[in-house]
C-alpha cells in the first residue's frame, strides 16, 4: 500500500474524530484571534 491510501483509510476511518478536532481547534483559535490585531501589521517585503 503506498503512503496516501494508508492516509486516506486513517481519515476514512476516523473521520469523526478529525472533524472534531478541526472544530476545536477553530473554536480555540477564536479566543486568540481578537489580541492579534495590535500585534500584526501590514507590509510586504522590500
Amino acid at each position: 500500500m503506498s503512503v496516501f491510501h494508508s492516509i486516506g483509510v486513517f481519515a476514512y476511518r476516523f473521520r469523526w474524530a478529525i472533524l472534531v478536532i478541526w472544530g476545536l481547534l477553530l473554536i480555540s483559535s477564536s479566543f486568540f484571534a481578537p489580541g492579534l490585531s495590535g500585534k500584526l501589521k501590514g507590509g510586504g517585503f522590500d
